[in-house]
């Protein structure tokens, strides 16, 4: 073989190999780059929510737990992924069926709407119980202030019974004035027992009539709360004791623990204070 076919030959592999390189890279560009609805196709927007943490099963989903984007998809594709699809505009009180990672796409199959006839059976673990509280007419507003999903904490309001100190022996009458000659004064306090506990239900009761006087004796609605089976329990141990009373639990009231007349009206305690009374 002479020197002439051998150069050929060279050159011939060399441009092979540099054309094959030049299309691997080129290729690997396509790849990395992200899909985007070719040009010329007709598209539509959707809306998807996108997780911002792992939510597991039984969860139920907070307005902090994911965020709405749109997006441009072909307007003939059926996107698992639109929240139109779940009848809903938002996401705010669905529970979560399976596990969904961080920063991914909330989809029907994954979730189950409050409005589901299972929605309270599916939303229960094995240790947990619904427990209904009643809501009262001056209640009220928490029939539209509240909404599945949100957290609330109960209270207890109870009466402490404040005897002066020249008071003689004598029961409390339940207006707090004692059966003795002394003085007898009842300070109200409030005392947590619950954690945050997740709204399953809001159920308004029918006015009945065109009244909108409430006997103070009835109920105009009730909120349905997730507790576990100590939670309920340590409810019926001291629900008899008291007042129940329900407050949200993301802030102000369902942060603390207890909290007294004394604290409330600091006023009225330095007064008793210079009277020489405790």
């Amino acid at each position: 073989m002479n020197h002439r076919v051998l150069f050929f030959l060279s050159v011939t592999v060399i441009v092979i190999g540099l054309a094959g390189i030049f299309i691997q890279g080129r290729h690997a560009d396509d790849v990395g780059a992200p899909q985007t609805v070719s040009a010329g196709v007709k598209t539509k927007s959707i809306t998807i929510a996108e997780t911002l943490r792992d939510l597991k099963p039984h969860d139920i989903i907070e307005v902090k737990d994911y965020r709405l984007r749109t997006i441009e998809v072909a307007q003939d594709s059926q996107d698992e992924r639109d929240i139109a699809a779940m009848g809903s505009s938002d996401l705010n009180g669905f529970l979560v069926r399976n596990h969904i990672a961080k920063h991914s796409a909330i989809v029907a199959k994954a979730v189950e709407s409050p409005l589901s006839k299972t929605f309270l059976l599916h939303s229960l673990k094995k240790n947990e119980l619904p427990y209904g509280y009643l809501v009262r007419p001056q209640e009220e507003y928490l029939l539209s202030s509240l909404s599945v999903g949100d957290k609330v904490a109960l209270y207890i309001r109870i009466a402490e019974v404040d005897k002066s100190r020249d008071a003689k022996a004598g029961a409390a009458t339940p207006d707090g004035v004692g059966s003795g000659t002394g003085s007898t004064n009842k300070k109200y306090a409030l005392g947590r027992i619950s954690g945050p506990l997740s709204i399953l239900d809001v159920q308004r009761e029918e006015k009945k009539g065109e009244t909108n006087a409430f006997d103070s004796d009835k109920y105009v609605g009730k909120i349905v709360l997730r507790m576990d089976q100590k939670q309920l329990a340590d409810l019926r141990v001291v629900e008899k004791s008291g007042e129940i009373l329900l407050f949200p639990a993301e802030d102000g009231m369902g942060n603390k623990q207890k909290i007294n007349m004394d604290e409330v009206l600091p006023q009225f305690k330095t007064i008793k204070e210079l009277r020489g009374e405790k």
